[in-house]
């Protein structure tokens, strides 16, 4: 159980988890406020990379929701 609750997660499901907008993920994560710890190259319809977000940053986040406020300001 705790090795599913410390993978990374999808851009998507930090969207979820946090309740955020993918124009509020871009946007930190451009300005290195979310840091991806490793991207995944997919081959399906092509080649595409997708990061991977750290559980550990987003339970972080998630106790402390003023950080997330201040970055919004």
């Amino acid at each position: 159980m705790e090795d599913i609750c410390t993978r990374p997660l999808t851009p998507a499901k930090l969207q979820n988890a946090l309740r955020i907008s993918s124009r509020e993920r871009i946007q930190w994560t451009r300005e290195g406020k979310l840091r991806p710890i490793a991207t995944r190259v997919i081959k399906d319809l092509g080649h595409f990379s997708l990061a991977l977000y750290s559980a550990d940053d987003v339970a972080r986040l998630l106790m402390s929701p003023e950080i997330l406020a201040s970055w919004r300001t």
